[in-house]
């Protein structure tokens, strides 16, 4: 083991080895449905929408790192548990306010969520337990959301929400 030098990189250290309550999940594997989404988990969700709903292009260029940086803590989330912090009343009028904008930042946003559900069908990882959760929890009718998840139209189905 390496020992820190200073309190800073023994700060630093610890912090590294949380690795952001994400356990053993990496890149690639499934990711387990969570009903909650933890505080920090919630604020980064907010901060995103925020930004991509209310920056102007140029903005968005300069956040681009922080964007990227709060994106890939969310990186372990399931789709189905980040949508229902999209969902929330903490998040959900970013997210409208996201929808009603279009162009680039939506079809970004749109983008990455597609490839994050595309990754978790691929595992098997979207079961109708977990749709029917997901329904209740966001209060959305429960058989339109099968017709989006039967037919793999993610799209369609993040644009309905």
């Amino acid at each position: 083991m390496i020992k820190p030098t200073n309190s800073f990189s023994r700060f630093t250290t610890a912090w590294t080895g949380l690795e952001m309550d994400r356990g053993d999940w990496q890149k690639g594997q499934a990711r387990k449905f969570s009903i909650k989404l933890d505080t920090d988990e919630l604020n980064n969700i907010k901060y995103i929408l925020e930004k991509l709903s209310k920056k102007s292009l140029i903005g968005l260029l300069r956040d681009r790192k922080e964007l990227k940086s709060r994106g890939e803590r969310l990186d372990h989330v399931h789709p189905l548990t980040f949508f229902m912090g999209v969902l929330s009343p903490h998040c959900v009028s970013n997210f409208y306010d996201l929808k009603a904008r279009r162009g680039m930042p939506l079809d970004e946003f749109v983008k990455g969520a597609v490839d994050s559900f595309c990754n978790e069908r691929s595992h098997n990882n979207i079961t109708d337990h977990q749709i029917k959760i997901f329904a209740q929890k966001t209060e959305r009718n429960l058989q339109q959301i099968r017709i989006f998840v039967s037919s793999d139209d993610w799209n369609g189905l993040i644009r309905w929400l």
